[in-house]
Formats: C-alpha cells, sequence, structure tokens
C-alpha cells in the first residue's frame, strides 16, 4: 500500500481483510477474547476467499 488505498484494494482485495487478521489475531493473544479461534478462522477462511474469486475473475476477465 503505497498511500491510495483504493488502488490497492482494486489490485488485491484481501488486503484489508488480511490485515484485520493479523490485528484480530495479536488482540486475541493479548486479551484472549472467548472464540477468538473461530472468528479467526473465519476471518482467514473469508480471506482465502476472496483471494481465489480475485485470482478466478483475473483469470477470466482480465
Amino acid at each position: 500500500m503505497e498511500g491510495s488505498i483504493w488502488e490497492s484494494i482494486k489490485l488485491f482485495p484481501a488486503t484489508i481483510p488480511i490485515l484485520f487478521v493479523f490485528l484480530y489475531t495479536g488482540a486475541h493473544l493479548i486479551f484472549k477474547y472467548k472464540n477468538g479461534a473461530r472468528k479467526i478462522v473465519i476471518l482467514f477462511s473469508t480471506s482465502v476467499a476472496l483471494m481465489l474469486g480475485n485470482f478466478i475473475w483475473k483469470l477470466i476477465f482480465l
């Protein structure tokens, strides 16, 4: 990310969710959230789905 968040999201849509996963994981390690591990898995799975969807979209349409 070089300052243009919108261009970054268009190029790689999973950037923001992956950053959120890392931040949430760090917070979970410090504060020990209830069901935190399950939420981390859900967030990570969502990020992976975005990555795969973006890859397939670019493969087919670009």
